[in-house]
């Protein structure tokens, strides 16, 4: 099964990967740096919530003792609070700059 990796995808192929356990998939830390990525390209100026919230996935899995299983979901979870946060803030500022100018 070939998935391919965009950044709307990154996270259905870390599931996709957990689910199949298959050996062609690449270890948990290369998943992170992934999403990782993924999340850094879109918000450059947040990078070090997404490296934190990525490191809480992985240590809460590892602690379960099955991170593969875990790991997506866990990542999954925190890195989209992290990006609705991000987009509360966005949005509380334009929102403060618009009944300021009017």
């Amino acid at each position: 099964m070939t998935i391919r990796s965009t950044s709307s995808s990154t996270t259905s192929r870390v599931r996709v990967c957990a689910r199949l356990n298959s050996p062609t998939c690449p270890p948990l830390a290369t998943l992170k740096q992934k999403v990782h990525s993924t999340y850094q390209n879109r918000f450059p100026e947040h990078s070090h919530l997404f490296r934190l919230a990525l490191n809480e996935a992985e240590a809460a899995a590892q602690e379960s003792g099955y991170p593969g299983l875990f790991f997506p979901g866990l990542a999954e979870e925190k890195t989209s609070r992290i990006a609705a946060w991000i987009h509360h803030q966005k949005t509380i500022k334009q929102n403060s700059e618009t009944s300021l100018t009017a």
